[in-house]
């Protein structure tokens, strides 16, 4: 018996030591052709098995949470499964020797563990330092907040202005991709919701930011790529905003929807009392897809084109490249093809509620003719144009290094003029 119990407990010792050895801060570089990327995993240990975090500090990115963190058969797999990241690592002394994948195309990434503070205690630390920087209590109070959905609870802030009592809530919904609720996604970091959700809150304006399904903090709120719909998107928000409606403290409901954000808003404001658009395109999205495709040098070629059309009618698309997996893998077309089907003019067009859109000449991603578009689709809306701002709300030129610059500089205030255009028309009765 004796003999038994000691072999149990050299075995439950070993299956131990064997999983701390992923546990820890892991830092590599990617190398992408002529490019490099730094990139920085942090693993614990939970009572459900994993959890992890990326870091991207090249590109100012920290605390990207992964969706899934597996380590079976002594390979550690981390996942974002929303933007297609994928990292597999089998642990060699301190050395995770594997390879990183993102939508089709693998590169190899050799992690080295570092001797910082280990994960969440590190990230937590960084976190803690950041908002205590930002947060200045004589103006604002922050508080997370989460909201039960069949597939788990989704994520928010509630920014909240001192001594508030009684007023308007607006919900700030996020742009395309893995964006979080501040703005920011694995490949940029510029705080533009954050910042303005800071912004409100000095005008003594509540708001509500979240991370929409699959994204950083409601990562597990999606299981597989393949399960997501942008209806999906559209019943969080309006959630959301029926979460907003039980608390007595908000007396109206602001939507302001970024990008593929403002689609997204536009279908939610039966919940909505007011809705602002900021940068949101004024065309379904295949036809913008298309013309980007069109502009950008690529190797797609027409044959790219001829795919969007066919999703835009339903149909499922074979991906004969690696190039085609980055925008047509199977995983994300039933998401595509959902999205596709909107076309904002129309649903603009049936909106009988004060709408504000707002527009940057300097946006590279949707030009000022989408903004003009939703003008002529509801004559109703106040349509303003922000000279040099770019799609990330920031002041930029035209010249695509630089427009790209701002993109990863969370220091660079919003836009002037944003924030007046935007409280003046929240608080005008």
């Amino acid at each position: 018996m004796k003999r038994i119990q000691s072999t149990i407990t050299m075995l439950l010792f070993s299956l131990l030591a064997f999983s701390q050895g992923v546990i820890g801060d892991w830092s590599g570089t990617l190398s992408v052709g002529p490019q490099s990327l730094r990139l920085v995993f942090h693993i614990t240990q939970t009572d459900n098995g994993y959890s992890a975090t990326m870091d991207s500090p090249d590109q100012g990115a920290r605390g990207i949470a992964m969706s899934h963190a597996t380590f079976t058969d002594n390979v550690i797999t981390l996942e974002l499964r929303v933007a297609g990241i994928t990292y597999k690592g089998t642990p060699e002394g301190d050395t995770l020797k594997g390879t990183f994948s993102q939508s089709g195309q693998s590169f190899p990434l050799v992690l080295t563990r570092s001797s910082q503070a280990t994960g969440a205690n590190k990230t937590n630390a960084d976190a803690s330092s950041l908002q205590a920087a930002e947060t200045p209590n004589t103006v604002y109070t922050e508080t997370p907040v989460s909201l039960p959905i069949a597939s788990g609870d989704l994520k928010g802030t509630l920014t909240l202005p001192t001594n508030h009592k009684k007023g308007a809530l607006v919900l700030i919904i996020a742009g395309s991709g893995p964006t979080d609720r501040d703005g920011n996604n694995p490949t940029m970091r510029c705080d533009a919701y954050k910042q303005m959700a800071h912004n409100l809150a000095k005008a003594g304006i509540a708001s509500l930011r979240y991370d929409k399904r699959g994204i950083a903090l409601s990562a597990a709120t999606v299981e597989r790529e393949d399960d997501l719909s942008f209806d999906d998107y559209v019943n969080d928000a309006k959630a959301w905003l029926q979460w907003a409606k039980k608390d007595k403290r908000f007396t109206d409901r602001i939507i302001i929807g970024h990008s593929e954000g403002s689609m997204i808003g536009m279908l939610a404001t039966e919940e909505a009392d007011k809705f602002i658009s900021i940068a949101g395109p004024g065309r379904p999205a295949n036809e913008l897809l298309k013309e980007q495709l069109s502009a950008a040098p690529n190797a797609f070629g027409d044959k790219a084109l001829l795919k969007v059309d066919s999703l835009a009618a339903g149909l499922t698309v074979t991906v004969a490249s690696n190039e085609e997996m980055m925008l047509f893998r199977p995983s994300v077309q039933p998401y595509l093809k959902s999205w596709f089907k909107y076309d904002p003019r129309k649903v603009l067009a049936a909106i009988n509620k004060p709408v504000l859109l707002l527009q940057g000449s300097t946006d590279l991603q949707v030009p000022v003719e989408d903004a003009k578009r939703l003008a002529n689709a509801q004559p109703k809306a106040k349509l303003v144009i922000l000279e040099g701002m770019n799609h990330v709300l920031k002041s930029a030129p035209m010249d695509r290094s630089a427009n790209m610059a701002a993109y990863n500089n969370p220091a660079l205030p919003l836009t002037e003029g944003l924030m007046e255009a935007i409280t003046d028309f929240i608080l005008k009765k």
